[in-house]
């Protein structure tokens, strides 16, 4: 109903013929047929096997039934290759002095040790946090910040640079980065579900139950951070698409990546390790969008 609205609209205004209402109403539909059948060959409809999950030491452990995402790894991805294509080397041993020094810095890390600073916390312009921790600020603000699900955060940001760059007359283009920052975000995603349930790894409030967190624990492993993985993807494309405004897009996606660990959540090692797969997955999208003719 609302594509005929649309439609309608483009006639209504004296911008259309009826005829081209048609016709392009006719072309979009076979073009959005063409996207669900792929969809139904994607994978996205396989059923996980609780009996697949591995126990031991320092692996992460829940009812199966809420665990979100385990077979998200086994997707067909877009642009990759595989989704292990840049899986990441295995996590620090649970028994190891990296892990054991990680556990620490959670337990330890002083959350709103800054009170009030929320009055200036502005989260659409970090350039006055060029780094996270580079400044006083209260932890649980940009925590609370960047807890949404990842496209609630880059959608945001991209609408408002096609409107910067004035893209949002160029119909092709604006379609472009939606599709490319999209597609980045996706197989990211993907990638990082692959390492997810490849290694298993216990969140840090298993590995120790002080541990206190700001949000609930996701249920799914630690390594690597969903979080980071897709805001690092996405703010490569992004600063490919906008090149004047990297240094925006990647201080978020590192802060973004930071907030996972100043909310109990994550261990450092899964952050890190999620920025540099994100990473390596948006130049992957950002190589195949440069041999797309568009230039």
């Amino acid at each position: 109903a609302l594509a005929t609205e649309a439609a309608d609209s483009r006639v209504m205004a004296g911008v259309a013929y009826p005829s081209d209402r048609a016709a392009g109403l006719e072309l979009g539909q076979q073009v959005g047929k063409l996207f669900v059948a792929y969809a139904k060959t994607d994978g996205s409809d396989a059923v996980f096997d609780p009996s697949t999950m591995p126990t031991g030491p320092g692996l992460f452990t829940g009812d199966p039934a809420t665990i979100v995402g385990p077979t998200v790894g086994a997707w067909k991805p877009w642009v990759l290759t595989s989704a292990d294509q840049f899986r990441p080397e295995p996590p620090p041993a649970p028994d190891s002095p990296e892990r054991a020094a990680e556990i620490a810095e959670l337990k330890d890390y002083p959350r709103d040790a800054h009170p009030f600073t929320e009055l200036w916390f502005w989260p659409q312009d970090p350039a006055g946090r060029p780094a996270p921790d580079s400044a006083p600020f209260t932890s649980s603000q940009a925590v609370l910040y960047y807890a949404p699900l990842v496209h609630y955060l880059w959608g945001p940001e991209l609408a408002q640079k096609l409107f910067e760059y004035r893209w949002d007359t160029n119909p092709p283009r604006a379609a472009r980065a939606y599709a490319l920052v999209s597609i980045a975000g996706y197989d990211s995603t993907i990638a990082c579900w692959d390492g997810k349930f490849f290694y298993w790894t216990a969140r840090p409030d298993q590995f120790d139950p002080e541990i206190s967190t700001i949000l609930p624990t996701y249920p799914n492993p630690d390594y690597p951070s969903g979080h980071s993985t897709g805001l690092a993807a996405t703010a490569e494309v992004l600063s490919y698409l906008f090149p004047r405004d990297e240094q925006f897009f990647q201080s978020r996606a590192e802060e973004d990546a930071a907030s996972r660990v100043w909310a109990g959540i994550h261990f450092r090692s899964a952050t890190e390790a999620g920025l540099q797969l994100g990473r390596d997955v948006g130049d992957a999208v950002i190589a195949w969008a440069e041999t797309d003719g568009s230039v």
